[in-house]
Order: C-alpha cells, then sequence, then structure tokens
C-alpha cells in the first residue's frame, strides 16, 4: 500500500484546530457540580496541589491493603500526616487523635478505607468477571469500547502464574459469552477494514510465569509460549482480541521475539486480532516499530499496534543512575512528545499492515494523530484512541462527541491489591509535568498545550548518569570513587561474553596454578584438585599444597619487600590499585566463569562478586588519596599481611583485603580457601601484572590446618587478616596469641566472622517482596554466604500468610548448575557441605518443626545440591537457632509486638547485618537505634554489598576497614588482640540503607 507521505510543519494549522476543538467540547462535557465526578476531581486537584502531601497520601493509599485493622490504619494516617508535617484543614481532623485505638480514630480509619474503596472503583473494573461485564457494558452504553486487563500479585510461585492464567482464559470466556447478546455499535464495532472484536484482553508475560528473565531468555520464551498459546487459542475460538502489553525495558526485546515468534506459527500465522505494544520513550521506538512493519509485511497478515509513551520512566531512569547504565530512555518530556508523533505518522503510513491505537491524554498528540489521518486521506476511524478508566473523563467524552472510537483500558482484579496500579496512575497523572494536570485543572493556556513538542527554556533535570572510567580518563589530582556499572545481563552482547567466558574457562579446565613468590612460580610437592560444585567430575584446576617451608618463603620475600613499598608514596600505590582494576575490569567475564564454575556462583552472584572486588580497589585508591591528600603521608604500613578469606567470595572477600592492605604500603601473602584456589590464583596474577614489584603480593595455597596455621604462626607475618567462620576465626585468634612478629611487636589480628542474620517483617509490609527478598537473603548462594539471612521475624498478623506464600516461593526453586544462565540457586561448595547440611537438618527436625522438608536432590552432573528448608516453633536457644550453618535452612519465628521482633532479631551472636520490610515511619526508626546490626536494610534484599550504597568489612569498603592495616603510636605497644571489622553486637545505632 502505498500513501502520501506528509510533512509535520505543514500540519500545524489543522493540530491547532483540531486540538482546540477538543478542549472546547471537553469543557463543555466538563462533570455536574451535582455530580460525585465533580467534587472527585476537585478533592483531587486540591489534594495534589501540594507535592509534599500528595507524595504522603500516596504512600498511604499504597500501604492501604497491607493495614490488618482500623488501628493500623489509623497509626499510618498519624505517622504519614502527622509529626513533621502539618496538614491542611480541614485535613488535620483525620490525625485529631491522641490514640490510634480510640473510637474517633477507628471512625478516621473506617472513613479512609471506604474512601480509598470508592476512588478504586474509579479506575478499577472490577474483581469478578461478573463486575467486570457490568462494567464494560456501561461503557458501551456511553458509545465507548474497552480493553481488559488483570491486575494481581506478584509472581512467587507457579501456582500464582497458572492462576492468573486462568483468569485471563476465564475473561475470554465469561464476557465473549455475554458479549454474543451485546448489540451492534458501528461506531466502536466496526473499523473500515471490517468489523472488530467486542471483546478485548490486555495481557503481560510476566504474569503467566514465574520467571520472566532476559538472562535466560531461551528458557524464559520456552515457558511463557507453554502459557501464551491457550490462553491465544480461547481468543481466537472465542472470537475475542489479545493486545500483548509491554513492560519495563529489560524484557522489551524478549517480549517482541515471543510476539513475533508465537504469531508466525501454523495456528496463529494468520490471525489478526493480535496486538502489541510500542514504547516511544525511548529512541529504540523508531527501530521497534520498522521492524515490527517489515516483519508484519513478511507475515502476511495485518497486527494491531498502541502506541504509548511508556509508563516506566521514573523507576528507568533511576535503575539507570544506580546501575551505573546509560539510560535507555529520552531525558526530556518533549523528546518523548516529538517520538509519538514521529513513529504514530510511521503506523499510519503503514495502516494496511499495521492497525493503529494511539493510547494518551495529551490533547496536542491526539490531535497531531487526527490530523495525520486526515492529511493521509484514511477514512474516518482508521486510527482507534485508548485511555485509562476514570482518568482524563472530559477528555474521553469529548472524543466521543467527535465520533472517535475511543476503547478505555480497564483493570480487573481485587480492588484493594489493586492500590499500587492505582497510586501509580496517580502517580503519573499528577506530575508537574503531566498533561492532565496541566490541562484539566491547571491554568497553562490552550495555545501552548498545542505547541509543537520542542526544548523549552527549562531543561528538565535529569538523575545524574555514572559511567565508567578507566584510570587513564581521570584526572589523578581530584579522582574520586566511581562505582563499577552493573553487569547487565538483559544485553545481548554481555550475554554472548559471558557464554563465550565459560567456553573459554572450560578449555582450561585441569591447569595447574601453584604458589607465587616474588613474581615466580616455584615447584611444588603436591597437588590437589579443585572440583566443580555442579558437576565434581570435573576439575577446575590443581592447587598445591603450600607446607610451612613454603610459607616461609613467602614471608620472607614479603619482608624483603616491605620497606620499599612502604616507602613508595601513597599516589603511586593508589595508581597501582587503579591499575589493576582496570585490568580485572578487562577480565570481568573470565574472573565471572571461574567464580561460577569452582565456587558455583550463579550468573548474577558471580557478577556481584566480581562487582565488589573491582570496587574495593577504585574505592581504597580514592581513599588513600583523599587521606594522604588531607593529613600529608598518614598511611604508614604495618608491615606484613597475611590475608586469609573463604570461598564464600572468591574473588571481593580476599581481593578486598589485600587491597586495603596493599594501598596501606603493606606487602601481603595471600592464602585461599581451598575451594577457590583457582580463582584466587587468577586474581593475584592479575595484580601482578598490573606492575607490582616482587615480593609485595605473595600467594598461597592449601588446607587451613596446615598452610593457615604456618601463616598465622610465622615470624615475619606482622597482620593476619581473615573472613570466615566464628570458629576457625577463634582457632586464629589462639593461634596469634601464641607468636610475635619478628620485630617485637604484637600480632594483629582482624577479623569478620559470619553470624545469624535475621530480617524483620512487619505486619504493613509488601508482603510479596519480603517474600522475595527473604528468599534471595536466605537461598541465593544455597545459605553459604556470611551475611545470607538464616532468621526471619514476622508479626503476629502477617505470620501465617506470609509463611504459607514463603513455603511455597521456596518450593519453586530448583537448584541447577551454577554455569546455567537459568539458575537461581547452585550447588553447596562440597560433598563436606552437604554432610552439614543433612545434620542441622537433623538437629532442627528434632528442635523445631519442618515446614518445608528440603533434603540433598539427585542431579545427573553428581553435583552438591540441596533444596531450601524452612523450619519453624525452634526455641531461641536451641543449637540450630544460635550456631551459623552456611546452608539453604531458614528458621520463621512469630512476634506479638514490633518491639518483641527487634529483642528476637537481636538475640542471636554475630548479627552484622539485618533487614527490615516495613512501611511505618516510627517502626523504622525504632530499628535504626534498636537493632543491633552495622548495616540495616530497609525495604530491601540484606545481601547486597555494594561500597557506595553500604559497607560491612572487607567485602564492602569503608574507611574504618582501611584504617586498620595502618600503624600507629597508640597501636605499636598494645598487646596481641581480635579487632572486629563490624559493629560490636548490640551497639545501637546501626548504619541504615533504605530502599523506597
Amino acid at each position: 500500500m502505498t500513501l502520501t507521505r506528509i510533512h509535520s510543519a505543514s500540519l500545524e494549522p489543522d493540530i491547532r484546530r483540531i486540538g482546540r476543538h477538543i478542549f472546547e467540547l471537553a469543557e463543555a462535557a466538563g462533570p455536574s457540580v451535582f455530580s460525585i465526578e465533580y467534587w472527585q476531581q476537585k478533592a483531587m486537584t486540591w489534594l495534589t496541589g501540594n507535592d509534599d502531601l500528595k507524595l504522603r497520601l500516596f504512600r498511604f493509599v499504597e500501604v492501604l491493603p497491607f493495614l490488618q485493622s482500623n488501628e493500623a490504619i489509623a497509626r499510618h494516617l498519624a505517622e504519614y500526616l502527622g509529626d513533621d508535617f502539618t496538614p491542611p484543614e480541614p485535613l488535620n481532623l483525620a490525625v485529631a487523635f491522641d490514640r490510634p485505638d480510640s473510637m474517633y480514630a477507628s471512625l478516621v480509619a473506617s472513613a479512609a478505607k471506604f474512601g480509598c474503596g470508592i476512588g478504586a472503583k474509579q479506575f478499577i473494573a472490577g474483581d469478578t468477571p461478573q463486575q467486570a461485564i457490568r462494567k464494560v457494558k456501561r461503557l458501551r452504553t456511553g458509545g465507548n469500547t474497552f480493553t481488559l486487563d488483570v491486575l494481581g500479585e506478584t509472581i512467587i510461585a507457579d501456582r500464582i502464574a497458572r492462576h492468573h492464567q486462568q483468569l485471563y482464559l476465564d475473561l475470554i470466556e465469561h464476557v465473549s459469552r455475554d458479549a454474543t447478546h451485546w448489540p451492534d455499535i458501528p461506531m466502536i464495532d466496526v473499523a473500515p477494514w471490517g468489523r472488530i472484536p467486542k471483546v478485548n484482553i490486555s495481557l503481560k508475560l510476566s504474569a503467566i510465569v514465574v520467571s520472566f528473565d532476559p538472562i535466560n531468555p531461551t528458557g524464559s520464551a520456552n515457558a511463557i509460549l507453554d502459557r501464551l498459546r491457550p490462553v491465544l487459542r480461547a481468543a481466537r475460538d472465542r472470537g475475542a482480541f489479545v493486545n500483548v502489553d509491554m513492560e519495563h525495558y529489560a524484557v522489551k526485546d524478549l517480549t517482541l521475539d515471543i510476539f513475533k515468534r508465537v504469531m508466525t506459527e501454523p495456528e496463529f500465522h494468520d490471525w489478526p486480532d493480535c496486538g502489541i505494544v510500542i514504547q516511544c520513550y525511548m529512541p529504540e521506538g523508531d527501530r521497534d516499530l520498522a521492524e515490527l512493519v517489515a516483519w508484519t509485511r513478511k507475515r502476511g497478515t495485518p497486527i494491531s499496534v498502541r502506541l504509548v509513551k511508556g509508563a516506566y520512566w521514573d523507576s528507568e531512569t533511576a535503575m539507570a543512575v544506580r546501575n551505573g547504565w546509560e539510560s535507555p530512555l529520552y531525558k526530556e518530556k518533549w523528546e518523548s512528545d516529538a517520538a509519538y508523533e514521529r513513529v504514530g505518522r510511521v503506523m499510519l503510513e503503514n495502516c494496511d499492515v499495521i492497525r493503529p491505537a494511539f493510547a494518551s491524554h495529551n490533547v496536542r498528540t491526539i490531535a497531531a494523530m487526527l490530523a495525520m489521518e486526515s492529511a493521509l486521506g484514511l477514512p474516518s476511524r482508521t486510527l482507534e484512541l485508548q485511555m485509562l478508566t476514570g482518568m482524563g473523563e472530559p477528555l474521553r467524552r469529548a472524543l466521543t462527541r467527535m465520533q472517535q472510537r475511543v476503547r478505555v483500558y480497564a483493570p480487573f482484579g481485587d480492588m484493594m491489591t489493586g492500590m499500587a496500579y492505582l497510586t501509580r496512575r496517580l502517580i503519573e497523572n499528577t506530575a508537574n509535568e503531566s498533561f492532565l494536570r496541566q490541562s484539566f485543572g491547571g491554568d497553562t493556556p490552550v495555545d501552548q498545550l498545542l505547541r509543537k513538542p520542542a526544548p523549552s527554556r527549562r531543561a528538565t533535570q535529569s538523575p545524574q548518569q555514572t559511567k565508567f572510567l578507566h584510570a587513564s580518563q581521570t584526572n589523578v589530582a581530584t579522582r574520586t570513587f566511581q562505582a563499577e556499572p552493573e553487569v547487565n545481563f538483559a544485553d545481548p552482547p554481555v550475554r554472548d561474553e559471558m557464554h563465550k567466558a565459560l567456553a573459554r574457562t572450560r578449555a582450561e579446565f585441569g591447569e595447574k596454578l601453584g604458589p607465587i613468590i616474588n613474581n615466580e612460580t616455584p615447584s611444588a610437592a603436591e597437588w590437589r584438585p579443585s572440583r566443580n560444585p555442579s558437576s565434581p567430575a570435573e576439575v577446575v584446576g590443581y592447587y598445591a599444597v603450600c607446607d610451612a617451608a613454603v610459607v616461609d618463603l613467602a614471608a620472607n620475600a614479603a619482608r624483603r619487600a616491605a620497606a620499599a613499598w612502604a616507602a613508595q608514596p601513597a599516589s603511586a600505590r593508589a595508581d597501582f590499585l587503579d591499575r589493576a582494576a582496570d585490568a580485572l575490569h578487562t577480565a570481568r567475564y573470565d574472573l565471572m566463569a571461574l567464580a561460577s564454575f569452582e565456587t558455583g556462583k550463579t550468573w548474577r552472584e558471580a557478577a556481584g562478586d566480581y562487582l565488589d572486588t573491582v570496587d574495593a580497589f577504585r574505592y581504597y585508591a580514592a581513599e588513600a588519596r583523599r587521606l594522604s591528600s588531607a593529613n600529608g603521608e598518614a598511611l604508614r604500613a604495618r608491615g606484613v599481611v597475611g590475608v586469609i578469606a573463604p570461598y564464600s567470595f572468591p574473588l571481593s572477600l580476599i581481593g578486598g583485603m589485600t587491597a586495603a592492605a596493599l594501598v596501606a604500603g603493606n606487602a601481603v601473602i595471600m592464602k585461599p580457601a581451598v575451594h577457590s584456589s583457582i580463582c584466587a590464583a587468577r586474581l593475584c596474577r592479575i595484580l601482578i601484572d598490573a606492575g607490582l614489584p616482587a615480593g609485595v603480593l605473595n600467594f598461597v595455597t592449601g588446607p587451613g590446618e596446615l598452610t593457615s596455621r604456618a601463616l598465622v604462626q610465622h615470624g615475619d607475618v606482622d597482620v593476619i587478616a581473615f573472613t570466615g567462620s566464628r570458629r576457625v576465626g577463634s582457632l586464629i585468634r589462639e593461634q596469634a596469641r601464641e607468636t610475635a612478629s619478628d620485630r617485637g611487636a604484637a600480632k594483629i589480628v582482624i577479623a569478620e566472622a559470619g553470624g545469624k542474620h535475621a530480617i524483620i517483617v512487619d505486619d504493613d509490609a509488601d508482603m510479596d517482596e519480603a517474600v522475595q527478598a527473604t528468599i534471595a537473603s536466605a537461598f541465593g548462594f544455597s545459605g553459604q554466604k556470611c551475611t545470607a539471612c538464616s532468621r526471619v521475624v514476622v508479626l503476629d498478623a502477617i505470620y501465617d500468610a506470609f509463611l504459607e506464600k514463603l513455603k511455597e516461593a521456596a518450593e519453586a526453586i530448583t537448584p541447577k548448575q551454577a554455569d546455567d544462565p537459568a539458575a537461581r540457586v547452585g550447588p553447596l561448595i562440597d560433598e563436606s557441605g552437604l554432610a552439614r547440611y543433612d545434620e542441622a537438618l537433623d538437629h532442627v527436625r528434632r528442635a523445631g518443626r519442618l515446614v518445608l522438608a528440603g533434603g540433598r536432590t539427585d542431579a545427573d552432573s553428581g553435583g552438591y545440591f540441596a533444596n531450601p528448608s524452612i523450619v519453624t516453633n525452634l526455641a531461641t536457644d536451641a543449637e540450630p537457632a544460635q550456631e551459623a550453618i552456611m546452608a539453604p535452612i531458614l528458621n520463621v519465628l512469630r512476634a506479638d509486638t514490633f518491639e518483641r521482633a527487634v529483642s528476637l532479631a537481636n538475640d542471636a551472636p554475630d548479627s552484622r547485618v539485618g533487614g527490615l520490610y516495613s512501611r511505618s515511619p516510627s517502626h523504622i526508626a525504632y530499628a535504626k537505634e534498636r537493632f543491633a546490626v552495622a548495616t540495616l536494610h530497609v525495604n530491601r534484599k540484606m545481601t547486597l554489598s555494594r561500597i557506595d550504597r553500604q559497607g560491612v568489612g572487607p567485602g564492602t569498603a569503608t574507611p574504618d576497614f582501611l584504617a586498620r592495616f595502618c600503624d600507629t603510636a597508640a597501636q605499636a605497644d598494645r598487646p596481641a588482640t581480635v579487632e572486629s571489622a563490624s559493629r560490636k553486637k548490640g551497639k545501637r545505632g546501626a548504619a541504615a540503607e533504605v530502599a523506597r
């Protein structure tokens, strides 16, 4: 089909004429002063006129569905609208009570809940198919058609995904059956190409599977297609239409690929009643549509395309900033407005294969599309206009009077759980730049609203982007720490690089990596294999068993090199760390692949370990420059440092401790756990190749009882830096006390031990988010992290529901080989780890109640896999409740009050990190004060460890930790001691990290 091409400039008079007409009709179609809609609109305008008040009210609306009683509702109202805020009259009456359990507070709470329920009905079609049918029939009576979308819970288990699929099937069945009795309405049921299905369903792919993850595109696509085909089949058989919605950017390309794949299958390749969304708040919108047009022409059957600007600008932009990525979205609103008109024109120019639908409340945008339709000589109602239910009602009525086909996007589902949807819509449409706010309830002139999209004099403030810079690209004098960007496995080239690195690493299996002394590798008498815990028959490499004689060589080499290295300016040592960080960045995929094979790290776990490593080097380089610049040469070395690290973080723990020791001017002897010897050897070689003088960094391997003991007790070693279990830490402390350095100074032990870390789940928490965070914190890396959650304390009001969801989510975890991108959980480290897991299960079975039994799993690879286990009714003083297990076993406790929950969370030794899920400002403040941990994670998983967000120990660098490797006069004469890298148990005032 060939159409006349048009130039947007020639359309401006028509756009303004049509736009003014729409505004005139919308003004005339405004609600009567005697209608509920009028007063709802007035109330919304008043409530959202103050941005601070708006934010507080929306936070309340969002938390309301999770509140279990009127007392809880009243307390949250008082917290959100009271304290440091004075609400305007008459809203201040809502918090004019002394106690949330009073009769007046209960009345206020009931009124608030009732009012929000009424508001929800404005935006949500109902929570049963029958209610949805009544809603859409009313829409049709008013001259509009509809599309129904299913609201629902976060998909944490396959049962919920299957339930959502069934909801879509039920909607298609019930609404289609009822639709056979609906009268035809030509304005909305007929288009220039023929009849349109009366029943229209919008579907989110993420709603019908547990895992819709671009890290595993093939597996995700196959799982989705298995669930999607029955829905499409039912729609085709019933004569209904299905539109696939677009979600966040990471799954955009995968969504398009899945849509194209299923719609070219023999069963659906000639079916026209399907559609997909194109987003225009990103530059890729032009390309996405062009590729979709070309694909549709090749398919030979038209499809519908809904053009949107995009609903995730704030979250996507914030994520890009947080992760150090270049934002994939336009930074200015006018850019997305201009893109919409540009892409919309292409849709209309290709309307022989693209049936265009334009979703917008922007009168300028709508007028532009209508002007283009006319200029192209297309029949009336070639395009379809789509709007959100309950939003911009005067505009909807105006367009209906203009005989346009208007389709209303109507969410379907539970009213109260739909509050999150409601809140998002309200935030979008009451933002300062929202067209609805400016045009209906604002005082912006019509001509200004109808201007062609172009840069304004006042540029929109966009969040600062973080980019990776090599050391050579920065100014040495002003260089500050900059976190390494997250590894984006949603990006196909990144996934390709990871697959290539896995193949390269596998090809090098079996290599012997011996000790490194004076930058050379001496011969070794005995070698032992380091096996792949996912497949123990595979030997990743061989490490040397270094006895006391080898340790002596390493210590002597370090002692000889220590003085010259300490004499280097701190800036020179910092320069080395920056060069090393650059080298680590270059080798990142190989390091991640090696960590996956040798220690069972999944892709994301391995990426996190790498990120912590390179961040530690950059951070300590920046910190050394800062200290030396502020205080002169303030970093004075202690001498020779022995670094002993566990396998749980095979790169970052040993790398972080080594970086701190080196930049402080110490010579270092690295000694990894035997299970991570190959990872550590590669890391050590990268550091030496970055330019370290001979002897400054040395490397030994071997079992702890032999190699570690020799290192701890060697007279040339002044400091031992250790991370690991409390038992081994205590042993190292005793061994260190038996000896002193040859210089006569006390031997310092810097030790950090794992503990029994807890998450508290308040009764107002978003339960699905709390479950997901608990699962990730407790069962990530099979519970073997030193920061893993081993206990979750849940408030009584939600305990039973939370436990049921937690169990269901844990049951969905299937441990897999760690190098498989689909793996959420990998293996335990070895057979002894499995044996400890079995023993711990026996203990908790006797001491408590196993809600989820767990146990070993059968694997064709012979890997050391174990299913998650959940225990309740475990006495707080029982051994399994007090001892760190390093296995996927989670203890769930019940608390009748929040204060009791904090007390239970504190009732275990060595708690360094903690988690809290709560929306109560007073409870968050109480936990910051009373939860005795060094780092408190609020409303996010507690195993995050990026340096620029929080720190607790060598894996996440801190100024305090760096200082421990520096000598001072006060430290020179002290007796042998152990310094803790974390805040002592029971100390108040935790450093809290809050995620909103």
